[in-house]
């Protein structure tokens, strides 16, 4: 998705309201056009996956199952009782997805309307555990979206989460995060994953938490890590050897979200 079609996205997704009765030639235009998706309910599929039919969605959904995790761990994670509540809890909040799939064509309408370059993402929900944070993934061609994170502000599943933030984690607000999700100006090129200014090996990474070590007066200094290869990692060791400069703490992360701008791994 392109800067121009996040634009139209961020403009149009607060103030486009349809009336059927007074509906202008533009309007009328504009739903004429032909949109053709569909929406990809992994969360359901997964739910139902035994171990011998998993390499079969593994396949059809390779960005989904990083190959570090053995099929072992996701028969064991379908089977868990915390997934299967997760599962429920979905297909209860969303039976169908048919008003959200219908909120998405009206939304896509418009930006393809005003952007004829637009494409339309691939769809596909999952249920992944609850992330307030990094609530969707939205990508060139692919839209993740994580029910776990819409299932109503008093859910049970957010007792402990702020208020300010539940009350954004409803079904209504799954099609206005779409279009929240990247601000950046007119007519800039959207790069994602979009790389780090400050350094771009691991020797780099290394001599910047050696400044801010300075810098801060000595303070602690680390980095976290969401790698996909192992020999990433092997890199970073290597480079500490060499550079004999060494973080002060390493947080590493699970893989389990990512932001609008972040590899889908």
């Amino acid at each position: 998705m392109n800067v121009k079609s996040i634009q139209i996205l961020s403009l149009l997704v607060f103030s486009v309201s349809i009336s059927c009765k007074n509906e202008s030639s533009l309007e009328k235009e504009i739903n004429a056009l032909e949109i053709d998706f569909v929406v990809e309910r992994f969360d359901e599929v997964f739910s139902k996956t035994t171990t011998k039919e998993l390499p079969k969605i593994k396949q059809v959904y390779p960005f989904l199952f990083p190959e570090r995790i053995p099929d072992s761990v996701w028969i064991t994670t379908i089977n868990s009782d915390l997934q299967k509540e997760m599962f429920s809890e979905g297909v209860k909040q969303f039976p169908d997805f048919k008003s959200e799939k219908e909120s998405f064509e009206n939304l896509f309408k418009h930006v393809k309307y005003y952007d004829k370059t637009f494409k339309i993402p691939r769809v596909i929900t999952v249920a992944d555990g609850v992330d307030y944070r990094n609530k969707l993934v939205l990508q060139a061609d692919l839209l993740i979206i994580n029910l776990m994170n819409y299932l109503g502000e008093e859910h049970e599943f957010y007792q402990n989460i702020p208020v300010y933030f539940a009350e954004r984690m409803k079904p209504s607000q799954i099609t206005p995060e779409i279009a929240e999700i990247r601000h950046v100006p007119v007519g800039a090129d959207v790069i994602s994953p979009s790389g780090h200014t400050e350094f771009s090996d691991p020797k780099g990474l290394l001599n910047f938490v050696k400044r801010l070590r300075t810098l801060s007066g000595g303070k602690p200094v680390g980095f976290k890590l969401c790698i996909g290869q192992k020999s990433e990692f092997l890199s970073i060791c290597k480079a500490m050897i060499e550079t004999d400069i060494k973080p002060d703490f390493i947080t590493v992360d699970g893989g389990e979200g990512g932001t609008g701008a972040s590899p889908v791994e």
